[in-house]
């Protein structure tokens, strides 16, 4: 790296390897970093408060085992996300090292059991997210190149960090794979919890021993807006940290100006604990309850109470063992929509059909809506948008889309554009494709959601029955829906597997609450924000009944083998690579099994013993034992003899470049009946845009361009024209190398990394280097005219459509700034980007 200029350096790289990647934010936090007034806040440097962002900045990751061999692939940095490990030694200190499946084992073996050094670092074996496919080994920088001599530690120093041996002596290996990941979760930090605040309580516990309460606590008022305001001034400060802006307030001021929370619970981390903390109003002062189902490890915490604040083997505090880690905010309930599984299960328990036909047809009439109504396209695209936003790293062609197509619509451009228009129509159409096959069609809008899971910490509801809160859907279908003398509701968690699964719970008013608690135990049941509070009676909890959930997202249900007895503290390096190893196969089943489970389903009916054998090896493979969950030759063979319904025959030639299946039926079943209903879905969803005759250019960006000809504008035209039309011979030649890829998912991946390398060329190639605005801008709009008046010239090609885009990968900030800037001079009433080139601005925004 060149120390005087990270930013200038990448950019030199990627001129040089080709290695142009988007989306930029990489990027972004370089040039932030360049520019920060502190030497000390490097991106691949320090560690604690002296990282810039607080560690959470570069993710850096490479392959290993394309193409069979065991050589590792450096590829480019993305953002990385915000989590409890990187904000105390950084994300740079982390290589993630992805393993294909067709790396050849031996080579493999002989790879990771090395150090390994890469870029002047020395490198040992961390941590493996086994479940994951493809795998992936990560491995911690213990020395070298940025890294002070203070700061050198080796890969097992960390993993005592996260998890200390003296207090967790009797912890598996299995349970220290799974307990490491904690450390690695998506969170904000949202505070130090003052001494002696956190409890540990006993679980509610049935007369069989099960725990009714799994995973959920509860907290005070007071504990629940010192956390929000902690949440809220981290997320202000760290956006002020990559937007570069400052602020003369201290953390005191900040804290004092954000209001009270609104919301009554999150989901988060607490040192060693995981979980669901709700409000109960009864908590006075400043008290947070854990439950001992929460507490998955020890850690020296001084916020605990008692015996529990442990310090003991000599094991050093750290600040972040007593910082609340928030994951997320339980806010407004969504919508449901429905999946195959659970219509199989639904038409088992009695549902009609033209229940779930009407189903299909509200789905249509959204999609349709999507298509004409340019309100709702801006509110579809902005969901899409902010889940896009959550995938870091994870960045695909339709993602990257999707942005553009947020920024655009953004700005009002005229629907007829042909970007626009083409964009809109493969989104629609993929969108009408993923809900015609995944059978994912909304349960009639405002009658059915998704809500979070509360146990009854006050133990008011009897077995089968449940309390909705709803203190603030104040607005909503589904308040009035629910208000309207509903009296029994049915529950399911997804994924399901039997017909069990579904539960019918008598719903409680908030007026009878109130009855059997008394004003005060009743304040934690009016004041819920919104959430499906269950009983804690009886056998066995209503939320494990469903699947084996429990109040922590997570399922519950956790199988014994016999690897359990080896110790985390007694496991070698190579132990700990070979047990990870052991995984690679497992998410692989559990799609064969769930596939099988729905053909079965359709053809002997969801409560038959085959689909009951199916369905068990499923749910026993969702927590990843050690042992692989199979089905007997006999078994698979006497169901792969049977035919399949044409609507998973269907589905599969369509996702696959695999031969056609043969022996298929026409099921009559519900699955059967909605997949022949909805054939012509996506021609129908996209009938309104189709209505619309032609493509028009967007008047804002030609204006830009003057009417009278010149000849710098004529020649610019040339440049223009020329670079359009060399980057369509560029794609067909490519197009042409990779026409023997028949997997399409390999084969759609593939055109998105030569289409991002090639744009980030030919950005740097038409507009590096430039600092007159006006002739940038200029030079942007020529390019869009040029580039769609080739892609007219194409007109005939398979290619014309990817050639029309070219002007907006190129320089797709600059043309919505131009659209922006005109729309806001003529004061329409759309919501505006602000007119910025600054894409770390556009973010923030």
């Amino acid at each position: 790296w060149d120390k005087n200029g990270y930013y200038d350096a990448l950019n030199f790289v990627e001129e040089k390897f080709g290695t142009g990647h988007s989306p930029q934010s990489y990027k972004n936090i370089v040039k932030a970093a360049d520019k920060a007034a502190s030497a000390s806040q490097r991106v691949d440097q320090g560690s604690g408060k002296d990282m810039f962002l607080n560690g959470s900045a570069l993710y850096f990751h490479a392959t290993v085992g394309e193409g069979g061999k065991s050589s590792i692939t450096l590829q480019p940095p993305e953002e990385a996300a915000d989590t409890r490990i990187y904000r105390k030694y950084g994300s740079h200190r982390f290589l993630h090292l992805h393993v294909s499946e067709k790396v050849v084992e031996g080579a493999f073996q002989e790879l990771v059991r090395n150090k390994l050094y890469v870029c002047g670092r020395k490198y040992s074996y961390f941590w493996s997210k086994a479940a994951k496919s493809p795998q992936c080994f990560l491995y911690f920088a213990e020395s070298g190149v940025g890294i002070e001599e203070e700061e050198e530690c080796s890969a097992a120093d960390v993993r005592e960090w996260c998890i200390p041996k003296g207090l967790n002596s009797e912890l598996t290996l299995a349970k220290e794979l799974k307990r490491i990941k904690l450390s690695f979760s998506k969170t904000t930090p949202s505070g130090i919890l003052p001494p002696n605040s956190v409890e540990l309580k006993e679980d509610i516990v049935s007369d069989s021993g099960a725990e009714m309460t799994d995973g959920g606590g509860t907290l005070s008022r007071e504990a629940l807006n010192f956390i929000w305001r902690n949440y809220e001034a981290y997320r202000i400060k760290k956006g002020e940290s990559l937007s570069l802006g400052t602020s003369d307030e201290d953390d005191v001021d900040l804290l004092a100006e954000i209001d009270e929370c609104i919301y009554t619970a999150f989901q988060g981390r607490i040192g060693g604990m995981k979980g669901v903390w709700v409000l109960d109003p009864i908590l006075e002062g400043f008290k947070v309850i854990c439950r001992h189902s929460q507490h998955k490890y020890k850690l020296p915490m001084k916020c605990l109470t008692g015996l529990e604040s442990t310090n003991c083997n000599n094991v050093p505090w750290d600040e972040a063992y007593d910082t609340v880690d928030v994951c997320c905010w339980h806010k407004a309930p969504e919508t449901a929509f429905l999946n195959c599984r659970l219509i199989q299960i639904l038409e088992h328990r009695g549902a009609e059909v033209s229940y779930f036909e009407k189903c299909a047809d509200d789905g249509m009439t959204w999609l349709r809506d999507i298509a004409k109504n340019e309100r709702e396209l801006l509110k579809h695209l902005d969901r899409r948008n902010m889940a896009v936003g959550l995938r870091l790293g994870t960045g695909t062609g339709d993602s990257e889309d999707d942005k553009l197509l947020y920024r655009m619509a953004r700005v009002n451009v005229n629907r007829n554009e042909p970007m626009f228009k083409s964009g809109t129509e493969k989104m629609i159409r993929s969108e009408a494709k993923n809900m015609r096959n995944k059978a994912r069609y909304p349960i009639q809008f405002g009658r059915a959601n998704t809500l979070p899971l509360y146990a009854d910490h006050h133990e008011l509801l009897e077995e089968d029955e449940a309390f909705i809160g709803l203190q603030y859907l104040q607005n909503s279908k589904f308040r009035r829906y629910i208000e309207s003398e509903v009296k029994t509701i049915l529950v399911i968690r997804h994924p399901s597997y039997f017909a069990g699964d579904l539960q019918k719970l008598k719903l409680v008013s908030v007026e009878e609450m109130l009855e059997r608690g008394g004003k005060e135990k009743y304040q934690f049941y009016k004041y819920l924000y919104a959430g499906l509070v269950l009983s804690t009676k009886g056998e066995r909890s209503t939320a494990d009944k469903c699947s084996g959930g429990d109040y922590d997202g997570d399922t519950a249900w956790v199988k014994e083998s016999r690897i359990e007895t080896t110790l985390a503290c007694e496991a070698s390096e190579e132990t700990r690579i070979n047990f990870a190893r052991h995984f690679r196969v497992h998410q692989r089943n559990l799609g064969i099994l769930s596939n099988s489970l729905d053909k079965v389903n359709d053809v002997y009916g969801v409560d038959s013993n085959e689909a009951n054998e199916i369905g068990k090896q499923a749910f026993l493979q969702v927590d990843h034992p050690y042992y692989l969950c199979q089905l007997t030759r006999s078994f698979s063979n006497r169901i792969a003899g049977k035919p399949t319904p044409c609507w998973i025959a269907e589905k599969r030639s369509s996702s696959s470049s695999g031969p056609t299946e043969n022996n298929t039926y026409s099921s009559d079943k519900a699955l059967g009946v909605l997949f022949r209903k909805t054939k012509g879905m996506i021609e129908d969803a996209i009938q309104p845009l189709l209505q619309e005759k032609g493509t028009c250019l967007n008047n804002h960006i030609i204006s830009v361009i003057p009417k009278e000809s010149t000849s710098d504008i004529e020649r610019l035209r040339t440049e223009m024209h020329g670079a359009a039309t060399s980057y369509h011979e560029n794609l067909k030649q490519f197009m042409k190398s990779i026409e023997a890829v028949k997997d399409e998912k390999i084969r759609v991946k593939k055109v998105w990394e030569w289409r991002n390398g090639e744009t980030q060329l030919w950005r740097k190639k038409l507009l590096g280097g430039i600092s007159s605005l006006d002739t940038r801008v200029l030079r942007c709009a020529v390019l869009y005219e040029q580039s769609n008046e080739v892609a007219n010239q194409k007109s005939n090609g398979k290619n014309q459509s990817a050639v029309g885009r070219f002007a907006w990968h190129v320089a797709h900030d600059w043309l919505v700034r131009i659209i922006g800037d005109a729309e806001e001079a003529q004061n329409t009433s759309g919501s505006m980007l602000a007119t910025t080139n600054l894409r770390e601005n556009e973010i923030i925004i």
